[in-house]
């Protein structure tokens, strides 16, 4: 049981115990926006956009994490998802 203990259930409590802070929280949001994106990497039913919306969102997260901004400001308005393929462009509506 202390193998068990001292390899898997203390460092899991001493990793929510540092995310309980404050200052810490923004990391945890990108934990679980990393962890959400790696589970829809490996499930095979899930669709190419959905990845790509994981993956802008965990790129979100992780800039406030570390405290930056947008990259080029907060130019937001009109921003539209495409998709590049080998027959074009194609615009993902959301």
């Amino acid at each position: 049981v202390f193998p068990a203990w001292r390899f898997y259930i203390l460092p899991l409590e001493q990793e929510l115990a540092e995310y309980a802070q404050e200052e810490h929280h923004d990391k945890l949001r990108l934990k679980m926006a990393a962890d959400q994106h790696y589970k829809l990497f490996l499930d095979q039913e899930s669709e190419d956009h959905a990845l790509d919306l994981a993956h802008l969102r965990m790129k979100q997260h992780r800039r406030f994490a570390h405290g930056h901004g947008l990259p080029g400001g907060s130019h937001t308005d009109g921003v539209r998802h495409l998709q590049v393929t080998s027959k074009g462009i194609t615009e993902k509506i959301t």
